[in-house]
């Protein structure tokens, strides 16, 4: 039994070749984007090693690729290389948790009140453009060499741009909105959680998206000057002993992290703002 399809409208302008359609070239799109970044990385690390083997560099400072990535795959499997990374992970976790939660917080506050934003926003200034890294010895100072003071540092960085941020989305409200909801006579409690917190809450992503990756930035530089376990710690060891392929494995593998966190942040934001329609 045949379908005549000149005959049946309905499956002559079914939607779904059409939309079966779009997938692959979506699909296609990314694989071939993907195939390019990928491309340009083993470009650039065969220039890397091709120079090293005809000694164009000088490998005692640059390393070679392919010693780098045989000092990574020994790490994978080193017991304590993985002990150091979960402890730089799990206090990059609560950097980010604390800092991300306080800072927007208290950037929603202070977006909510003109007049406490107004007697804040010095303090907030001058604190935000202290160097964080100089602050890092006096860390280790009050909470010890361990895992508090690398928290501390973690937070120091996520707490200012999660309120900075917070407080910039809080008031992207638009106009038109905000007349709509004081027309509606709504309490302020029900304008900020219908209409503020709504416009707010892409600019709160963008910062906890380089919210964790500075957490992961001040965990690594808290454990490179004072640490008894960490990633950071690994780094100084490796330069005070000239272990420049050991050294770029460790760097690689916080790239990847570092890559994987943000990319994580990328997913959850638009699996959260779907409702928003954004791609």
């Amino acid at each position: 039994m045949t379908i005549d399809v000149k005959a049946n409208p309905a499956v002559a302008s079914s939607p779904a070749p059409r939309r079966m359609s779009k997938n692959v070239r979506f699909i296609g799109g990314h694989l071939g984007t993907l195939s390019a970044q990928i491309s340009v990385g083993i470009v650039a690390l065969l220039l890397w090693e091709l120079a090293a083997h005809y000694k164009l560099i000088d490998t005692f400072f640059v390393g070679r690729p392919s010693a780098m990535l045989l000092a990574f795959a020994g790490h994978m499997t080193d017991s304590v290389f993985w002990g150091h990374a979960v402890s730089t992970l799990v206090a990059t976790f609560w950097g980010f948790a604390i800092g991300s939660t306080t800072g927007t917080l208290a950037g929603l506050v202070l977006a909510r009140s003109k007049w406490l934003a107004t007697l804040s926003m010095p303090y907030i200034t001058m604190l935000n453009t202290m160097p964080r890294v100089a602050l890092a010895p006096l860390f280790i100072l009050w909470f010890g060499v361990g895992m508090n003071s690398k928290i501390a540092a973690a937070v120091s960085l996520v707490f200012f741009i999660a309120l900075i941020n917070a407080m910039a989305g809080s008031r992207q409200l638009d106009r038109d909105l905000d007349d709509l909801a004081r027309f509606l006579r709504c309490s302020e409690f029900t304008r900020f959680v219908h209409f503020v917190f709504p416009v707010a809450v892409p600019s709160i992503f963008a910062g906890l998206r380089l919210g964790v990756i500075y957490s992961l930035l001040g965990v690594v530089v808290a454990e490179m000057i004072a640490a008894q376990t960490g990633l950071g710690l690994l780094i100084t060891s490796y330069t005070n002993q000239f272990a420049v392929s050991e050294l770029f494995s460790v760097l690689l593998f916080l790239m990847l992290v570092s890559t994987l966190l943000n990319t994580s942040m990328e997913k959850l934001e638009k699996r959260l703002l779907r409702w928003q329609g954004r791609e």
